[in-house]
């Protein structure tokens, strides 16, 4: 009898579940993981994988998280404050609110990831993939886009003043209501583009793509739009001034800030 209770005893030992902090540092990998409230200040999480962990109340200011994996995670209100996220994969992330200032993003990936009402200021996404992202009243100012692969992103209402889209590929974005004051666009793709109400006074477009673009009602005073493809745009009930630029722009069943076709 005694022999038998030692048996049954034996095999229901009870394996306590891993540390997920522990599993992470030691192991790299810690896919839907709860990580609330973990303080990674500082840390190397080069080439982690986070794949659908929840990261709410966790900061990650100045981590280093080259090449990381964080799709899907649930990051809502997190700082990656001065984080290095180059190449990371972002794929589907929710990132609201979240603090990106002045983090490093060049050549991350990040479709469909959620950025709404984030700071991103500052920040560099030069050469990012941020297909069908939402970064809806986002702060954006100062970043970073150059040469970004960003169709159909939305931008509606952001405020990405002085940011830099040089070479970047709007193409079918959604950026009703955004500033882009002094933004620099230089060359940048923009067809098909939503910018009904955007502010691009004193902007720099010249060279950029902007066919059957909407920009009904835009501020476009003081904008370079030396060269630009107007062809088939909206301009209509657009703002312009006599510093507004339109030397060598092309036209082509273009509606003009009066209403009439160019």
């Amino acid at each position: 009898m005694n022999g038998l209770i030692a048996i049954v005893l034996a095999s229901t030992v009870v394996t306590q579940a891993p540390d997920p902090v522990e599993q992470l540092l030691t192991t790299g990998i810690c896919t839907e993981c709860n990580l609330s409230g973990v303080n990674f200040k500082g840390a190397k999480l080069r080439e982690v994988d986070l794949f659908g962990s929840t990261l709410t109340g966790a900061s990650f200011v100045e981590a280093q998280l080259l090449r990381s994996s964080l799709s899907s995670v649930k990051a809502q209100g997190v700082s990656f404050e001065r984080a290095n996220l180059r190449e990371a994969q972002l794929f589907s992330a929710n990132f609201s609110q979240a603090n990106f200032s002045g983090a490093n993003l060049i050549s991350a990936l990040a479709p469909e990831a959620n950025f709404q009402k984030a700071n991103l200021r500052g920040a560099k996404l030069l050469v990012a993939s941020l297909e069908k992202a939402d970064l809806s009243q986002a702060n954006l100012q100062n970043v970073e886009f150059g040469r970004a692969r960003m169709k159909q992103v939305k931008m509606v209402n952001a405020n990405a003043q002085e940011a830099r889209f040089f070479e970047a590929n709007l193409e079918g974005a959604n950026l009703q209501g955004i500033n882009l004051t002094k933004a620099d666009m230089l060359s940048a793709k923009l067809p098909k583009v939503n910018l009904a109400g955007a502010n691009l006074q004193g902007a720099d477009l010249r060279g950029v793509d902007l066919r059957n673009a909407n920009l009904q009602g835009a501020n476009l005073q003081n904008t370079d739009l030396f060269d630009a493809d107007l062809r088939g745009a909206n301009l209509s009930q657009a703002k312009t001034n006599q510093r507004t630029n339109l030397g060598k722009a092309r036209f082509g069943n273009t509606i003009m800030p009066n209403g009439t076709k160019k």
